[in-house]
Order: C-alpha cells, then sequence, then structure tokens
C-alpha cells in the first residue's frame, strides 16, 4: 500500500532489468482519506489508465523557500526513508485527466499529485524505465514525515492481491460493454 492511498501491485522482474511493470489500484473513496503529496519520480514511467480515470496536477518547484516541505525519499533494504532536504514554494501550472483507455507517459523531473477522478475506483498498468538518480523528490504541504527511520509499507496479502486483480478484470469486462 503506497504512502498516498493507492495499492501497487508490482510484476515479478528479471534482476538487473532496467524495466518494471506495476498495477496501481485506487480503491473507491481512497482519495477522501489523505491529499497526496506532490513528488517527482526517479525514473521516467508510461502508463494505461485500466478503469476509472486520473487527474493528475502539474506543478512548478521554487527550491529554496516556502510554506512546502521537500525531502527526499531513498529506498533503504524493504522499505523508504525521508531524508529533509530543504523548503519549497509549489504553484499549479496544469491539470491533466487521464481516462480510461488512454496511455499518458512523465519523465523523472515533473512534480505533479494525482487522484483518482471523484475519488472512484481506477486502475493503471505502469512501464517504469530504468531509475535516472536514487531519489524521489516528495513536497508536504502539511504534517510531517517520519524522518530519519526506514518506512516498511504496509503489504497485501495473497488473497486481496487476487481479490483486486479479480475486480480489475470484472470492472474492464463491465466498461466493454456497449
Amino acid at each position: 500500500v503506497h504512502a498516498n492511498g493507492f495499492y501497487k501491485i508490482s510484476f515479478p522482474f528479471e534482476p538487473g532489468s532496467p524495466v518494471r511493470v506495476r498495477l496501481h489500484v485506487w480503491p473507491d473513496n481512497s482519495s477522501l482519506d489523505q491529499r497526496p503529496d506532490a513528488h517527482n519520480h526517479k525514473w521516467a514511467f508510461a502508463s494505461r489508465v485500466l478503469v476509472g480515470g486520473l487527474t493528475h496536477q502539474i506543478m512548478l518547484v521554487r527550491r529554496g523557500t516556502g510554506p512546502y516541505r521537500h525531502f527526499e525519499y531513498v529506498r533503504i533494504g524493504n522499505g523508504h526513508r525521508f531524508i529533509r532536504s530543504g523548503s519549497a514554494e509549489l504553484a499549479l501550472t496544469r491539470l491533466e485527466e487521464a481516462p480510461t483507455g488512454i496511455v499518458y507517459s512523465m519523465d523523472s523531473q515533473t512534480v505533479h499529485s494525482v487522484h483518482s477522478q471523484d475519488s472512484e475506483y481506477a486502475a493503471t498498468l505502469v512501464v517504469e524505465l530504468a531509475p535516472a538518480r536514487r531519489h524521489t523528490d516528495v513536497y508536504v504541504a502539511d504534517g510531517v514525515k517520519p524522518e530519519g527511520v526506514t518506512v516498511v509499507p504496509r503489504r497485501l496479502e495473497a488473497d486481496q492481491i487476487a481479490a483486486t486483480l479479480a475486480d480489475i478484470v470484472a470492472r474492464m469486462k463491465g466498461a466493454a460493454r456497449p
């Protein structure tokens, strides 16, 4: 379960492969519980929306001053660590809608926040390219992140993954009907 509230289901991959494939799933109302943090990625990616839709808020970042706390999010073993890296000002530059069926891509530098449209169920298939750097930048408007400790995400059980996959397939079949 990702820190921004969605499920991240990783497919097996060959060690050393520059490409990874994942499913990202936003269960119904997952966007109501929390506001996703603005962030970029350490890798470029392409994604196809399988079910539902997403809204991306694309941001311009001015580092140095501002109300956002800037963290570097670094993988440590089976988890991640937030390392404080200053402050920033974020300005919304545009909204990008991604409805069912669309393929979109994003480079590793673009800062965005993403949530499912109308807090409804959404699922995407994501292909990540090789990492461009060691960390992801995360910008937090309020609250704090657990600095200096390794955060290990909550893992879904096998039956939860199977049910999620079955749910995606059922919703895709339902969406395909005229």
